[in-house]
């Protein structure tokens, strides 16, 4: 099999450019490539993961299968204590209240 080349130019005004160039430039002649091809392979593992519509598909299906077994219900609701009428003395009191905060209201 016939192995894939590319060509690769560096531009030394260019400031990373230029330090890959000085770099390149110390190794042996014989193990720029393979420096080349490993870097291109360590920056690959090291990308985030692109997904292609059928992974996204394959994530769909196994979510679905795994909460297909699960049963969603809403909360209970809880208990709210009933409305109470006041007392003969709380409804006098509250009265005298409201009349106590009107008097000073409009005074």
């Amino acid at each position: 099999m016939k192995p894939y080349r590319v060509s690769v130019r560096f531009y030394p005004d260019r400031g990373q450019e230029k330090k890959a160039i000085d770099f390149l430039k110390q190794l042996p002649e014989k193990k720029i490539n393979r420096f080349i091809v490993d870097a291109v392979s360590e920056k690959i593992k090291a990308s985030p993961v692109s997904l292609s519509a059928g992974d996204l598909d394959a994530i769909r299906e196994i979510i679905k299968d795994e909460l297909s077994g699960v049963t969603f219900a809403a909360p209970v609701e809880k208990a709210t204590p009933g409305i109470t009428e006041l007392t003969e003395e709380e409804n006098a009191a509250n009265q005298e209240s409201v009349l106590a905060d009107m008097d000073a209201f409009f005074s």
